[in-house]
């Protein structure tokens, strides 16, 4: 019986000893229906369904559903931003396309035209947009478990 008691209580010391454990699951690459994803600024995420990553457009309604394919993105302050080309997946129609959120006033604007992007995107934000493969995304946050936006907290190599 005290054996038991005593990998018990080493059990809960390992597991109270380790900085990375948080109560917050959000910044982890798994969502509620396990599909792989990538946490961006709450609560937006990219996730990978069939291949292709998409992220999902909270409070703006378009056209063509509320999903947008996702090649590259970025985090530039707090502002999500991410590009779409249908040039680079064969037997698309659609144009070119820039979005951005900012979540913490329910932002969410789409663009076809760069220029149109890069005007509104300064109202938010004083940095160029730059953006980032969405495969490159991944792979960093498969191989570090961390991004540059995320909280400080959630760094595992700090």
């Amino acid at each position: 019986m005290s054996r038991i008691y005593l990998v018990a209580l080493c059990c809960i010391s390992f597991l109270t000893s380790c900085n990375y454990f948080t109560d917050d699951i959000y910044y982890t690459n798994k969502g509620a229906m396990d599909y792989t994803r990538i946490p961006l600024v709450k609560p937006y995420h990219v996730m990978r369904t069939d291949g292709d990553w998409s992220l999902k457009f909270k409070y703006e309604y378009m056209i063509d559903g509320n999903s947008f394919k996702v090649e590259k993105l970025n985090v530039l302050d707090t502002v999500i931003i991410i590009y779409h080309d249908p040039e680079l997946k064969s037997n698309s129609d659609t144009l070119a396309s820039w979005a951005f959120l900012v979540p913490g006033d329910s932002t969410e604007v789409r663009f076809n035209n760069v220029n149109d992007f890069n005007d509104s995107l300064a109202f938010y934000t004083s940095k160029p947009a730059s953006f980032i493969p969405v495969s490159t995304v991944w792979d960093k946050f498969e191989k570090t478990g961390y991004l540059d936006w995320f909280p400080v907290e959630y760094n595992r190599n700090k």
